[in-house]
């Protein structure tokens, strides 16, 4: 039982980050074209979280098809610290995303605290991609042709 919520945990986990890379994704596409300065700033900052989105969607995948089974479970069993890390960066981004205009116009987007939120998730990155990259290598090696 506490296998499953392992797993409920992670996949609940990986859902509040992505509702959050979203909100922040539909901030930027709604701006990016405001100015110049804008697209500068939102363009980096929407490719990168799409494709930690990307990773994210990876390791709810594998937990959510790894619910039963122990041994690939635990290899997912270390990316709470670096999701909670991510959760945090997320939430940082999107409060100061949230304090903007509803359109930018004026003024810098990103600030210290998003590079320092960018940062926190790239740190974490190496991390989750691991993890994703040792659950896959642990289904192919357990993988019995039919």
């Amino acid at each position: 039982m506490a296998e499953a919520v392992g797993a409920i945990g992670l996949v609940a986990s990986c859902l509040q980050i992505l509702q959050t890379i979203e909100k922040i994704n539909k901030f930027a596409r709604q701006n990016i074209h405001t100015n110049a300065s804008a697209k500068r700033e939102l363009s980096p900052l929407l490719g990168k979280l799409t494709a930690y989105a990307g990773l994210i969607r990876g390791i709810k995948l594998q937990a959510e098809l790894d619910e039963a089974d122990q041994v690939r479970l635990s290899v997912l069993d270390h990316v709470d610290g670096p999701l909670k890390a991510c959760e945090t960066a997320l939430r940082t981004i999107g409060k100061r995303l949230e304090t903007l205009s509803g359109h930018v116009v004026f003024g810098k987007i990103i600030d210290k605290k998003i590079v320092l939120a960018l940062s926190a998730l790239e740190a974490s990155k190496p991390v989750l991609e691991l993890s994703l990259d040792a659950d896959q290598r642990s289904a192919a090696s357990t993988y019995v042709p039919v």
